[in-house]
């Protein structure tokens, strides 16, 4: 029996679209040409403690100028006209991923830019962490491996940790030179339900380029002048079962950044000089000092392996 044609019949009210909109979990701003407010959903109050009614019709640079976020995305895709992302804070503690979508008009200028923030999963998992009184940075009835520390921060960040290890989740951790990455993805190894199996780790910066394809996904046997007549397996096929630890991973080139991705998603690859798809377990931990949103924004690293590793 064929079904009758109605969508035709369907219509959305203006006000039936505000109402979806003000719905939506993750903030939406829209600006126009001059970089005033036209719209804003209710997840602002949220945000900033503002009401749309308190923002509309405003200047986004007086609002920013005010203090209720940084940095600004705004000039950023206003010089660029391309889309731009941004990790931003508000001034009430919330940390959002943000992104910038330009509208160009006929003659290539803006005309509309539609930004989208969302709260990042670490800001969550914190606060909800926060609210949590049970939880606690040390267990006398737990034998794995404490952290000792003073700082209120860092014990966040330990009892964070506490949350994710148990999961198969991808990890990237970021922070300066020297302030303890590689420690910090070795404790969540050793509180992980894969701490008896191999964690090996790559240091992604201290490895020629056209070494590191080698050393982390292996070669079959003729692959290239020099290489080992029985072939090599990689580090990803070592630590098959355990957690590969990607350190410096802003320095992996972006042709071999899609086979990383490829491991992340569908846990095969294959080797070099092989037509053999490989299966592996695996878990990635990543660390960067580098700021990968710009990284992004100047196509120098991946956007969709950011977000498989920033989970």
């Amino acid at each position: 029996m064929k079904h009758p044609d109605t969508t035709s019949n369907v219509e959305m009210t203006l006000q039936t679209l505000l109402k979806i909109l003000d719905h939506s979990s993750d903030e939406i701003f829209v600006l126009d040409g001059e970089k005033r407010i036209l719209y804003v959903n209710q997840a602002c109050e949220r945000h900033y403690g503002l009401k749309p009614t308190d923002v509309i019709g405003k200047y986004n640079v007086d609002l920013f100028e005010k203090g209720y976020w940084k940095p600004s995305i705004v000039p950023e895709v206003y010089k660029r006209k391309k889309p731009c992302y941004m990790k931003q804070q508000t001034y009430i503690g919330a940390e959002l991923m943000t992104r910038a979508i330009p509208i160009l008009n006929d003659s290539g200028e803006i005309e509309l830019v539609v930004i989208t923030s969302t709260e990042t999963q670490t800001y969550k998992m914190v606060k909800a962490i926060e609210e949590d009184t049970e939880i606690r940075t040390t267990r006398e009835d737990d034998e794995t491996p404490e952290m000792i520390t003073n700082s209120g921060k860092i014990k966040r960040i330990l009892i964070f940790c506490r949350k994710v290890a148990p999961t198969d989740s991808t990890i990237l951790i970021q922070g300066e030179s020297g302030t303890g990455k590689g420690v910090l993805a070795h404790f969540i190894q050793q509180i992980s339900k894969r701490k008896s199996e191999p964690f090996l780790t790559i240091n992604c910066a201290a490895i020629p380029e056209d070494l590191l394809e080698s050393e982390l996904f292996g070669y079959s046997k003729g692959a290239f002048t020099g290489a080992n007549k029985t072939g090599k397996p990689g580090l990803i096929e070592v630590a098959d079962g355990g957690t590969v630890f990607l350190d410096e991973v802003g320095e992996i080139p972006l042709a071999l950044q899609a086979k990383i991705l490829q491991v992340i998603q569908d846990k095969q690859f294959i080797p070099i000089g092989s037509s053999e798809m490989k299966k592996v377990d695996v878990r990635i931990i990543a660390a960067t000092n580098q700021n990968l949103i710009e990284m992004i924004n100047n196509k120098l690293f991946r956007e969709d392996l950011f977000y498989r590793l920033n989970v």
